[in-house]
């Protein structure tokens, strides 16, 4: 079975796709880079969704990183109810690293990251399949066996996820790009296999509220907050805030996919690392403090405030070694080359260390 090298939207391969050792550990049964198969399958279910869809037409195809936080159904959920919810995904390091080595892990959560992006799905979704693999993986009595077994099971985790909370047509152009990588003519014996072992062995509790969606309640609760602000902090505006929401959706997402041995720890819930990732966007733009303040209540939710710091520091150290490589010329991380692709630029270097002291005091 070929393999090739797995690009994101840009053409370009990924840091840890130019790994020697690539073929090992997350085989890519692909005849060719997925970034244009990927496009095609998205320009394929553009027109229409398939024979008999009753899905409305996604205004948003081909619009890249769709975010559907502004109408996620957790937005008007208290923080309270999210936490509770999220146990699930309050998995322990050393359990998932026992059900997938950090290496291959890593090489499939890449994939993903490039699929949703180049298929424009929402990464609230990709957050979704994150989880879904993560939990699987953690709660494997054996570790996952490398080869196209554990392909099709990243393909399910991001089938599953979206039959859980996307659209038809967002599943259609999924579907569509599972065909075009799968290596052979007929996928669908294997992947759907792989979506009934994932559900089979989470109990068929496929839902819980993810990182990602709490992030996103608590931006809420931060921007409701800087509107209260006095005058004479009045340069925290809209455009402030907003660059602060995308700042902390990235650092969420790169501190997951790279760090997951701090993230996850003994089984830290998933509010811990949404915290840490939204005071750590706050301190790198310098937002005044009452925004910081305005996070007390969730803070007090968790058992205290040294896992938040620890996640905020790992996430911290991980921005600034993928910036350095970025900048010396050496591949990045696809995470961080996703969101340079959508943002530009993130108006903010890491602080340093110090500048860390005041969360969650």
């Amino acid at each position: 079975m070929a393999t090739a090298t797995v690009t994101g939207a840009s053409g370009h391969p990924s840091r840890s796709t130019q790994r020697t050792a690539r073929s090992e550990v997350m085989p890519a049964p692909v005849a060719a880079s997925t970034a244009p198969l990927a496009a095609a399958a998205v320009a394929q279910a553009a027109p229409s969704t398939a024979a008999g869809s009753t899905a409305s037409a996604d205004a948003s195809v081909g619009s890249p990183g769709r975010d559907s936080s502004d109408c996620s159904p957790t937005r008007e959920v208290a923080v309270r109810v999210l936490h509770m919810r999220s146990q699930p995904l309050g998995v322990a390091s050393r359990s998932l690293a026992q059900g997938l080595d950090g290496a291959r892990r890593l090489d499939a959560l890449e994939w993903l990251v490039q699929a949703f992006d180049a298929l424009s799905l929402p990464d609230t979704q990709l957050f979704a399949a994150f989880g879904l693999l993560d939990r699987f993986a953690a709660a494997s009595p054996a570790p996952i066996s490398a080869g196209p077994g554990a392909f099709a099971l990243v393909l399910a985790a991001m089938l599953v996820a979206l039959k859980a909370t996307g659209t038809q047509r967002e599943l259609e152009r999924a579907k569509r790009l599972v065909a075009e990588v799968s290596g052979t003519s007929r996928p669908w014996a294997a992947v759907r296999k792989a979506e009934l072992c994932i559900l089979r062995r989470l109990g068929f509790r496929a839902c819980a509220p993810t990182a990602r969606d709490l992030l996103d309640r608590l931006l809420s609760e931060a921007s409701s907050a800087a509107v209260r602000l006095p005058q004479d902090v009045s340069a925290w505006d809209a455009d402030s805030r907003n660059r602060c929401n995308e700042l902390a959706r990235f650092l969420l997402e790169l501190g997951l996919v790279h760090e997951p041995e701090t993230l996850y720890g003994p089984g830290h819930p998933p509010l811990a690392a949404a915290l840490a990732a939204l005071l750590l966007a706050l301190v790198a733009l310098g937002a005044p403090r009452q925004c910081a303040e305005a996070l007390r209540e969730p803070a007090r939710l968790l058992d205290g405030g040294l896992a938040v710091a620890e996640l905020a520091e790992a996430m911290r150290q991980r921005w600034q070694t993928e910036e350095r490589r970025t900048a010396g010329g050496g591949g990045g991380s696809a995470v961080l080359e996703k969101w340079l692709r959508r943002l530009g630029s993130f108006g903010a270097s890491p602080p340093a260390t110090g500048e860390l002291r005041y969360l969650m005091t």
